[in-house]
C-alpha cells in the first residue's frame, strides 16, 4: 500500500472529479425542471458525504491511508450521482435523453483533451479510462475477451457499480446506459470510421473499419 502519491493517485482523483462535474450539471438539469433540487440534496447529505471542494489532492487525501481514501471517494461520488439520477428519473422518465446528452458533451470534451487519437483498440480502451471511473486498478473489473490489432471485446466483470445503485433502489441499466453513450461519443469523435458495439451480454467491442468481428 503507497505513502506517497503517484501519478495513479492523480489519474483516480481526476476521474472522481469528472463524476462529480456530471453530478453539478444534472442537478442544473434538475433544476431547470423545476425538480425538488434542494430536498434531492439535503437527502443525499443525510447519507453520503458531500462532494470535494476545489482544493489540490495533497491537500485533501489522508496521507497515511491513501488507497482507502481514494477508494471511499469513489463510493461516495458514485452514490451521490445514482442517487441523484434515480430521483430524477423516477420524477420525471423523460429526462433520460437529457442525461445521456451529458454523457455524450463530457465525452467530446474528453476527446478534444486527448493528444492524438488511439491508433489500435487497446490504446482506444486505455484511453477511455483516463477519464470514465472504473474503480480502482487493483479491481481489475475488465476483462479482455479478444484482443487483436484490428479488434478488441471486452467485460466488466463483475460490475463495480450495480452496488451503488442497488444501495439507492436505482436501476443499473440507466448507468449502462450512460456508459455505452459516453464510449460510442469518444470513439466515434476519435476514430470516426471505427465501430462500437455493446451486445446484450455486456460484451464491448471495437473495431477497425472494414474488420470482421
Amino acid at each position: 500500500m503507497s505513502l506517497f502519491l503517484g501519478k495513479v493517485h492523480y489519474w483516480l482523483f481526476n476521474k472522481i472529479k469528472l463524476t462529480e462535474d456530471l453530478e453539478k450539471d444534472l442537478l442544473k438539469i434538475a433544476e431547470e425542471n423545476d425538480l425538488p433540487v434542494d430536498g434531492y440534496m439535503k437527502a443525499a447529505l443525510q447519507q453520503f458525504e458531500s462532494p470535494l471542494p476545489q482544493a489540490s489532492l495533497e491537500s485533501l487525501i489522508d496521507h497515511q491511508n491513501i488507497h482507502g481514501w481514494l477508494q471511499h471517494r469513489i463510493a461516495q461520488a458514485e452514490s451521490r450521482l445514482a442517487f441523484y439520477v434515480t430521483k430524477m428519473l423516477d420524477a420525471q422518465p423523460s429526462l433520460k435523453n437529457e442525461l445521456l446528452g451529458l454523457y455524450e458533451n463530457q465525452a467530446l470534451t474528453a476527446a478534444e483533451k486527448t493528444e492524438a487519437a488511439p491508433p489500435t483498440p487497446e490504446s482506444m480502451l486505455q484511453a477511455i479510462h483516463d477519464f470514465l471511473l472504473e474503480g480502482m486498478p487493483c479491481d481489475r473489473a475488465q476483462q479482455v475477451l479478444e484482443k487483436t490489432d484490428r479488434n478488441l471485446a471486452w467485460k466488466y466483470e463483475p460490475c463495480l457499480h450495480k452496488d451503488y445503485w442497488t444501495g439507492v433502489e436505482g436501476d443499473i441499466t440507466h448507468y449502462y446506459d450512460f456508459r455505452k453513450q459516453w464510449i460510442e461519443s469518444y470513439v466515434t469523435a476519435l476514430q470516426p470510421s471505427w465501430q462500437y458495439s455493446l451486445s446484450p451480454e455486456g460484451v464491448h467491442t471495437l473495431s477497425l473499419e472494414g474488420s470482421s468481428k
